[in-house]
């Protein structure tokens, strides 16, 4: 007897349900980017560390969900406050004054940038150098 071919379309629910932490109700609506996992590394380690107590990509091991648990538990801190602001900035909220100063002192913390292709990067790069070789 052949093996069935899997069903890709639900092997990418599993794998989507997997992520997101299991059986977290969710909502249907497409969630606004308050968080960028691979920019805003700096403060989310710092952030996870407090809550777990630990170096947290000290441990050879630390399950995902594990993982969730610890940023779900994330209380007031840097985090917290870049992420309140990219959420109230999204939805067109005006930010207090202390978060307008926060967010004006501070905009590459708080504004998402797009990672580069490494040939974007390279071209960056590239022009840089060029820059600084005729200064």
């Amino acid at each position: 007897m052949a093996a069935s071919t899997p069903d890709i379309g639900k092997l990418m629910k599993k794998a989507m349900w997997f992520i997101d932490g299991g059986d977290v109700h969710k909502s249907k609506k497409a969630p606004t980017k308050v968080i960028d996992w691979s920019y805003d590394e700096s403060i989310i380690f710092p952030a996870l560390n407090k809550v777990a107590g630990f170096e947290t990509r000290a441990k050879d091991y630390l399950h995902w969900w594990t993982f969730l648990g610890y940023f779900s538990e994330v209380g007031d801190g840097l985090l917290s406050q870049v992420m309140n602001i990219r959420q109230k900035r999204a939805k067109g909220k005006k930010l207090e004054k202390w978060e307008l100063d926060f967010y004006n002192e501070h905009k590459e913390l708080v504004d998402i940038k797009e990672k580069l292709t490494p040939e974007e990067q390279a071209e960056l790069d590239a022009e840089e150098d060029f820059i600084n070789n005729i200064v």
